[in-house]
């Protein structure tokens, strides 16, 4: 335990007897922690003091429940005096412990439930257990509030935690604990957040495709008519030019998605975004056809083209171009919407795929509102699963009925979950199955329920500030507190 310096206090002069609280008060410790004069003095004696006086507070409690024979009430009292005493005899008993032969305490099998028998001394015992915790309670307040006094964050928990015992649905220790009550349970501020900003969301995208300027049919151009294919069709908005091979409903379709990920994308990030003005999109249903697009594109060469050939899309680079090739339409508009949202994150911050959680995750995240898939992703076999195993994780993944949310909860409540410090630091090309499932959770933290620092983190990592920097001061936590409290938001989601 970290000691505390603390204050010894002078004498006070004869007749101003008020200026010491009095004797077991909840100042008596805390006028400890100011002066001029200094003492080291562990903050645990505080404690291991403050809880012997609240014990022996509350045996005289469950003495008076059984004399009343409310006896649901004085389980409730031994069960608390055992957190704060565990090796409390009295309690023990009270509980129907009792000691084996080796001396260890063993609980006995109850036959008879417990009852009360006394309504009128259940309706009083509320009152008088707040008279015996108030002053533990008090105390510690003050404690917690007290500038004079350095707390780490391990020992402000501890703390909260104790007072929780004493009233589980104290509202001002939830407060310090950054909990809000939601219908019947306390959970995360965030928590709550999230719920509300997620019906926004949905509403946003609603409002995304509702507001794009339908389409028209238009003549090819005569850098397209080059190619040398016979386009389906060829539709234009004030967003996108989109031709392909496929059908013309999916070509018509595809400005109005391009228009609703550059909405949801600068909604969700309260980030301005824009694509190239001769921003084009270009579908394709058969195999012949693509190996003709990239051999006359002209922003494509020998080397990039055999780049090309193993994907199913991709922006091309040096154009205001994005194709894909992938043999079904569902596809071909999932990755569309990913390409979409890298250009957008690209032009406006800087950030790129060397910044793999910002790049799968929140990619992931925006494209699955957007056209309820996440399709498109890249992982390399995983470190920590066997290869059939990590196989089946992907396969899941890829099944459009499975809840990522609850595949990544169980990730990370394992005890060898991903750790911030480390998925930070990697590019998309280093990211594993566990790394994608964590960097999406992420996103859907920050979107859901920090929202107001996604601008500034985004921009500070696009001008070079590290991933563990940056969201390690947007949040004002450590990293391993970040793991923590995104983990607890993530339990508390659904």
């Amino acid at each position: 335990m970290i000691p505390i310096l603390l204050a010894l206090l002078l004498p006070l002069p004869p007749g101003d007897p008020a200026a010491f609280p009095a004797p077991g008060s909840p100042g008596t410790e805390l006028a400890l922690l100011s002066g001029d004069t200094q003492d080291e003095v562990d903050l645990e004696k505080i404690r291991r003091r403050a809880r012997e006086d609240l014990v022996d507070g509350l045996l005289e409690l469950a003495d008076w429940c059984t004399k009343k024979k409310i006896f649901l009430q004085r389980k409730t009292v031994y069960e608390d005096i055992l957190h704060f005493d565990p090796g409390n005899s009295v309690a023990k008993r009270g509980l129907g412990f009792i000691k084996d032969k080796e001396g260890n305490w063993v609980e006995k099998e109850r036959r008879v439930p417990l009852k009360n028998f006394d309504r009128g001394a259940v309706r009083k015992f509320p009152a008088r257990r707040a008279t015996i915790t108030q002053g533990y309670r008090d105390k510690f307040l003050s404690l917690l509030d007290s500038r004079e006094v350095r707390l780490s964050a391990e020992q402000r928990e501890e703390i909260l935690d104790d007072l929780l015992v004493v009233d589980p649905d104290d509202p001002r220790v939830h407060a310090l604990r950054g909990e809000v009550q939601l219908e019947d349970r306390w959970v995360l501020h965030e928590t709550a957040q999230a719920k509300k900003n997620r019906a926004e969301l949905k509403k946003t995208v609603r409002e995304a495709f509702g507001t794009a300027t339908p389409a028209s049919a238009v003549e090819a151009n005569a850098k397209e008519r080059a190619f040398g294919i016979e386009w389906t069709a060829v539709y234009a908005s004030p967003v996108a030019r989109s031709l392909g091979t496929g059908s013309g409903g999916e070509i018509r379709r595809l400005p109005d998605a391009m228009h609703a990920a550059r909405v949801l994308f600068q909604r969700a990030l309260s980030i301005e975004a824009k694509y190239p003005d001769d921003f084009t999109v270009y579908t394709f249903a058969q195999t012949g056809q693509v190996t003709q697009f990239l051999s006359e594109h002209p922003a494509i060469d020998d080397s990039y083209r055999s780049f090309l050939t193993q994907l199913d899309g991709s922006l091309i680079q040096g154009s205001g171009d994005t194709a894909h090739w992938a043999e079904e339409e569902h596809r071909r508009l999932d990755g569309l919407v990913r390409q979409a949202i890298s250009w957008l994150f690209a032009q406006s911050c800087g950030v790129s795929p060397d910044d793999g959680w910002i790049f799968e995750g929140f990619g992931l995240y925006l494209t699955r509102e957007l056209v309820g898939t996440r399709l498109t992703w890249f992982v390399k076999p995983s470190e920590y699963l066997v290869p059939a195993d990590d196989q089946v994780l992907k396969a899941r993944l890829l099944d459009t009925r499975t809840n990522w949310m609850a595949e990544a909860n169980k990730v990370l409540q394992g005890e060898r979950r991903p750790r911030l410090e480390f998925l930070l630091g990697k590019s998309v090309n280093n990211l594993t199955t566990e790394d994608l499932l964590y960097s999406y959770v992420l996103a859907a933290f920050l979107i859901e329920a920090r929202p107001e620092v996604i601008p500034s983190l985004l921009r500070s990592i696009g001008q070079g500030t590290t991933s563990q920097e940056a969201l390690a001061r947007a949040l004002g936590l450590e990293l391993p507190r970040i793991d923590d409290l995104v983990c607890r938001w993530l339990s508390e989601r659904y």
